[in-house]
């Protein structure tokens, strides 16, 4: 109770300088979550159980030409493929530039292969039974404002009409949600009403999708629906998802080596920072430490207080740069929706935060504290 009482006092009785030394903590600990959540959201794309089971088809030539919906039958009857189907992406906005919508055009099968989709009866049949439909995913509803049965116009110049129109007009026959919940950041529409309407590309889709009973066959599997096309104007090349994932993630920047040396500055100049701060709290206390001594605390206990100081001082700015960048992930992911690469702050990146918080307050506080530790009473009594 005594070594608590003492650490609060060390903190408050500096006020003005502690509390801007916490905020400067606190702004280095929300660049350390936003970037944690930047990194886990790239790193994370397709690292699932059910990734772990999916195939992916795509063009080996131009992704922009894209392949066949031909094929979709030959991919299904593959000996090992439990379900297929296919997917072409579609962009566009919604009333301004400032409220872009990205979705899927889907075909038979596609929620067989992604089975974290929740949707319920009555929008599944509405959803099939309805041309031009969409399913809108409830995160992106939710930021639309828009609700079951209304009209939406989704202005798309990418994929142009065959009237020459670059809007595009859906009915919303419900909503879904998903695990993980980013994905509900998304329309989800019939491929038939997409490849109808528009003026090019038609019969084309952007990927088939496979699902497997086994990874360990998925090396033969996509062998044979490779080999559907081989030496065709169209041939593909089908890996697991998450190999793809990986695979475009690598492609973009080595984002561990960006991250990390960012971080690795910040706390550098964080330890430079805190430790001047508690260098100079331990010069100013100078006679306080000859007076605890006096009263019985040995250079142990001056050290655990200088210790526990800086700890503290930078557990409680760790602990609001956290609680801000959770903030930020939340209000940006529910503004922007998927085209911010942010993962949530997860527990992981709060224990990281924390424990890299308690480094660096004993890597800060070990000179002082030692210096305080071995301070001799008459030193300090000298400066009262």
């Amino acid at each position: 109770m005594r070594f608590a009482h003492l650490l609060w006092a060390g903190l408050t009785r500096r006020k003005g300088r502690s509390v801007l030394t916490i905020v400067s903590i606190a702004a280095a600990f929300l660049l350390f979550g936003l970037l944690a959540s930047v990194y886990g959201a790239f790193t994370s794309v397709g690292r699932n159980a059910a990734a772990a089971h999916r195939l992916v088809t795509l063009t080996r030539g131009s992704y922009m030409v894209g392949l066949p919906v031909g094929l979709y039958g030959k991919i299904r009857a593959v000996p090992g493929v439990r379900a297929a189907s296919y997917v072409s992406g579609f962009f566009g906005t919604y009333q301004s530039l400032q409220q872009p919508v990205g979705g899927e055009a889907i075909g038979p099968g596609y929620f067989r292969v992604f089975p974290q989709y929740t949707i319920a009866p009555a929008a599944w049949r509405a959803y099939r039974r309805t041309q031009m439909a969409v399913l809108a995913g409830r995160m992106m509803a939710k930021r639309y404002h828009w609700t079951v049965g209304e009209q939406i116009p989704i202005r798309a110049p990418g994929f142009v009409r065959r009237n020459g129109s670059a809007v595009w007009t859906f009915l919303i026959a419900g909503l879904y949600t998903s695990k993980p919940r980013g994905m509900e950041n998304a329309i989800l529409m019939h491929w038939s009403d997409l490849d109808l309407g528009r003026a090019a590309h038609r019969g084309r889709v952007d990927a088939f999708l496979e699902r497997i009973a086994h990874t360990r066959q998925a090396t033969e599997i996509a062998r044979r629906i490779d080999a559907l096309s081989a030496n065709s104007s169209h041939e593909t090349k089908t890996q697991l998802s998450s190999a793809l994932a990986a695979r475009t993630v690598r492609q973009v920047a080595d984002l561990g080596l960006i991250v990390y040396g960012i971080m690795g500055a910040v706390f550098f100049t964080l330890v430079l920072l805190s430790g001047n701060a508690i260098a100079y709290a331990v010069r100013e206390r100078t006679p306080e430490w000859a007076i605890l001594k006096t009263v019985g605390f040995t250079g142990e206990a001056i050290l655990a207080v200088v210790l526990g100081e800086s700890v503290l001082m930078l557990v409680l700015g760790a602990l609001c740069g956290l609680a801000l960048a959770r903030g930020v992930v939340v209000g940006l992911n529910l503004r922007q929706g998927p085209h911010v690469p942010l993962a949530p702050v997860a527990q992981l990146i709060w224990v990281q935060g924390l424990a890299l918080a308690v480094l660096v307050g004993l890597v800060a506080g070990v000179l002082p504290a030692v210096r305080a530790a071995h301070q001799s009473v008459t030193e300090g009594l000298r400066n009262l």
